[in-house]
């Protein structure tokens, strides 16, 4: 028992060290698993209806302002799919994001 506390201690301070020295930079969003094309180039497996709903906006804009809130001021914001132009609110995103 007292060696798996220790190991979780390390793994603790390791994990926080990570986090110091790789500050987050970039984030995907994947905003929707819809897509209206058949683009060869894609890898993607997303249909023109997908069982699976889109991320509410309002839980995206949490997950923002949580980023906001532990500091981080700089952010690359990637907004993909499937396609993201068929969100209703793609431009509500924008602007939240901005």
């Amino acid at each position: 028992m007292l060696l798996g506390g220790f190991r979780r201690q390390v793994f603790r301070r390791y994990r926080n060290s990570q986090i110091k020295h790789h500050a987050l930079g970039y984030l995907f969003w994947e905003c929707t698993l819809k897509c209206n094309m058949s683009c060869r180039h894609c890898g993607s497996d997303c249909l023109k209806s997908s069982g699976i709903s889109d991320m509410p906006l309002s839980e995206f804009v949490r997950v923002l302002d949580d980023i906001k809130a532990r500091g981080v001021s700089r952010l690359a914001v990637c907004i993909t799919g499937g396609e993201p132009l068929l969100r209703d609110d793609i431009e509500r995103a924008g602007a939240e994001i901005v």
